[in-house]
């Protein structure tokens, strides 16, 4: 094994899920294979490693991904999820040359933004302004003018106004109130 994700033999490299049965038991399963890449393995963290200039990443979001570089010349690990590699931003596995890494801002695990785009889940946020972004809950976020329920902007809400209840899993701001994205009344 090269860490929890990923394994290697002379062949191969794997990727490696763990799931929990119903009594609690942790199976082990190999859910892809590649051919093993030339070069030395470099183990990155919990998600990602190197062989040779290939960036491999087995993880719960990516199951498995690979990136050929021709020459790595600098490595910063962000988090478990992302890293830079030449300043190039990689989230989960995947490249997002367009995003300025001296600018970027990771939001939590499934936001980030730089100083003209936000993203959720690695996907671009249509017309959001990052100057203004912010998030609101898990999933609801706002700039100065609009609120996006992941990736989709939400028609007639003020954004201002805009709060989240967790207790009941409400999105409101006190006229339109939503639901998992849903309008539930206006």
């Amino acid at each position: 094994r090269i860490n929890n994700t990923l394994a290697v033999d002379t062949n191969f490299v794997y990727a490696i899920i763990n799931t929990q049965t119903e009594n609690g038991l942790t199976n082990r399963g190999v859910i892809k294979k590649v051919g093993r890449m030339a070069g030395v393995i470099k183990v990155i963290n919990s998600s990602y490693a190197f062989i040779g200039n290939t960036l491999i990443l087995s993880n719960w979001k990516n199951e498995f991904n690979t990136i050929a570089f021709d020459k790595i010349e600098l490595l910063v690990v962000l988090d478990e999820r992302n890293i830079t590699i030449n300043k190039i931003l990689i989230h989960d596995g995947k490249m997002f040359p367009d995003v300025d890494i001296e600018s970027l801002v990771l939001l939590d695990r499934d936001y980030f933004k730089d100083k003209t785009s936000a993203y959720c889940d690695g996907q671009l946020i249509p017309n959001a302004q990052a100057s203004s972004f912010e998030l609101v809950s898990d999933d609801y976020s706002r700039d100065s003018e609009n609120v996006f329920f992941k990736t989709t902007q939400l028609s007639g809400v003020v954004a201002k106004d805009f709060r989240y209840d967790y207790a009941t899993n409400i999105g409101t701001d006190g006229t339109s109130t939503f639901k998992d994205g849903k309008l539930v009344t206006r």
